[in-house]
């Protein structure tokens, strides 16, 4: 088997408050890698601050992975922030961005990466809403949210693109280098998009998986509810998309009132479905529970 010298893949994995998952996550990744990579490569976790045990179970986990490197941060600057502090430390000729939560399989980063190797693409984007990407075990309100949000941001660039707002891809490192990115929240994702294309970089979606893994994560009244700090922050996120889209692309702000109206619409929908769906839920588990009682 033929190794190169020097690194070939970096994988940048930016982390908060994943003390739960971090480095079973970690192996997995590197357990994958190896088996499926003949080249040399690192993976690189960014822990933006995390408030848990992150800290002390990544310098823990870095003295077993000899391919590890982890950068913490003292704050959480946000997801932004710790993609590009990933960047910062990278080797490899090309880079693979990864959720924490595994929520996309580690096997997308060869679908990431072969089209970068290939030269067909210098920015690769793992596309759940792709026709024939999917998603499992991501509640309906959520998954209605997500697509009419990535619908709408989709009118403010310049080729059609399916999921906009996914941190999972794959860079050419010369690419990145020439971006000169800024944000430090999850507009990045946006910039990244925006910037390329006004540099004529090819972007390719690669049709992906999405499969939230977290039982809990999963529970609509716990992401859905209107009283809920996270469904909150999806919207403000998704707003904050738009605002950062559509400032770039003036000649759309004035479809943006009914772009907001119709976002407001689909929001209140999806909560109402995921509120229907958890009451079901839990009259059938009281049917059951007052069988099984009677039956005893």
């Amino acid at each position: 088997m033929f190794i190169m010298k020097k690194v070939y893949l970096s994988i940048v994995i930016p982390a908060y408050n994943e003390s739960k998952n971090i480095m079973k996550n970690i192996l997995e990744v590197d357990r994958w890698v190896k088996n499926n990579n003949k080249y040399l490569y690192e993976i690189i976790v960014i822990n933006d601050g995390s408030t848990d045990d992150t800290k002390s179970i990544l310098n823990k986990t870095k003295s077993s992975i000899k391919t590890l490197k982890v950068v913490h941060h003292e704050a959480n600057f946000g997801r932004g922030k710790a993609i590009r502090t990933g960047f910062e430390h990278v080797l490899g000729k090309y880079i693979v961005c990864l959720d924490a939560d595994l929520s996309y399989a580690p096997k997308h980063i060869s679908l990431l990466l072969q089209p970068l190797i290939n030269n067909t693409a210098d920015i690769t984007l793992a596309s759940a809403h792709h026709p024939k990407g999917r998603m499992i075990n991501v509640p309906l309100g959520r998954r209605m949210l997500s697509k009419f949000g990535n619908k709408l941001l989709a009118l403010g660039f310049d080729k059609k693109i399916f999921t906009s707002t996914c941190s999972v891809r794959g860079f050419k490192r010369k690419v990145v280098e020439n971006l000169e990115l800024m944000s430090s929240d999850k507009d990045l994702h946006l910039e990244v998009i925006q910037k390329a294309q006004l540099l004529g970089y090819k972007i390719q979606e690669i049709p992906s998986i999405l499969n939230w893994r977290d039982k809990k994560r999963r529970a609509p009244e716990k992401n859905l509810k209107a009283n809920n700090p996270k469904a909150s922050k999806l919207k403000n996120t998704i707003l904050s998309h738009l605002v950062f889209n559509y400032v770039s692309n003036p000649g759309i702000l004035l479809i943006l009132p009914i772009i907001l109206l119709s976002l407001t619409s689909i929001t209140g929908l999806s909560l109402l479905i995921s509120d229907v769906i958890f009451k079901l839920q839990n009259t059938n588990d009281t049917i059951i529970a007052t069988i099984r009682s009677t039956l005893i």
